[in-house]
């Protein structure tokens, strides 16, 4: 968990765990895991994003969807504390405050993401061999119709 500052002596407490893509699903009726592809730019320069914003280089941000990043933060606030309310209230409550396209801010969102959510696969998952376990066993099929 983390807590970022989001603008005028506000913060948000942000948890990123498999409660977090529950809330996401409930709120939105659409899986957070279908969304995940509007963070990819955004993942992959998880590391320097910050540093590369505030030098101008816009780049970092090809791609990126602004309302998905503020889903992720909403679903990450709700984990974190289950009387948030729904979306658009939050929202509507933040609205002068959040910035998503403010580093300071976008970063601990993404980065609380693929921690919390994402945790053991990251950016950096390898993927085994088709069947193939971790420990090296074969995975068999449990589909009778073959």
């Amino acid at each position: 968990m983390r807590e970022v500052a989001i603008g005028d002596g506000e913060s948000i407490k942000l948890k990123g765990s498999t409660m977090t893509l529950f809330h996401f699903e409930q709120e939105f009726d659409e899986d957070m895991m279908a969304k995940l592809s509007d963070l990819a730019p955004l993942i992959q320069n998880a590391d320097n994003l910050g540093q590369r914003l505030e030098a101008g280089d816009f780049g970092a941000l090809k791609g990126f969807k602004s309302m998905t990043i503020l889903r992720y933060a909403w679903a990450m606030n709700k984990t974190a504390n289950k009387n948030i309310q729904s979306f658009k209230p939050w929202l509507e409550k933040h609205q002068d405050t959040i910035n998503p396209f403010d580093a300071d801010v976008l970063e601990p969102i993404v980065k609380e993401l693929t921690k919390g959510c994402f945790r053991g696969s990251g950016v950096d998952a390898k993927i085994s061999p088709q069947g193939e376990q971790p420990d090296g066993r074969t995975q068999s099929s449990n589909d009778d119709n073959q």
